[in-house]
C-alpha cells in the first residue's frame, strides 16, 4: 500500500516539471496577444456599464402606471 501512494504522488509531482520549460522565441509576442485580449475585455466591460446605467436612467425616468380601479363583483 505504501509503494502504492509512493508512486502516486511520484507521478502527480512528475507532472509539474514541465511547468519550469525553457524560454522560447516567443517571449516578447505573448504580450501583444495579452493587451489585446485585456483592450478587448475592457472594451466589452465598458459598453455593458453604460448599457446598464443607460437602462438605469430610462427606468428611473419613468413611473410606473397607476393600478387600475378593480369594482368588487356584484353579487
Amino acid at each position: 500500500m505504501k509503494t502504492n501512494l509512493a508512486q502516486a504522488i511520484a507521478l502527480v509531482l512528475a507532472g509539474a516539471a514541465p511547468a519550469s520549460a525553457a524560454n522560447g522565441i516567443t517571449d516578447g509576442f505573448s504580450g501583444v496577444f495579452l493587451w489585446v485580449f485585456c483592450g478587448y475585455c475592457a472594451i466589452i466591460i465598458v459598453t455593458q456599464t453604460i448599457a446598464a446605467l443607460h437602462s438605469l436612467a430610462e427606468n428611473s425616468r419613468h413611473r410606473p402606471p397607476a393600478p387600475a380601479e378593480v369594482e368588487p363583483p356584484k353579487s
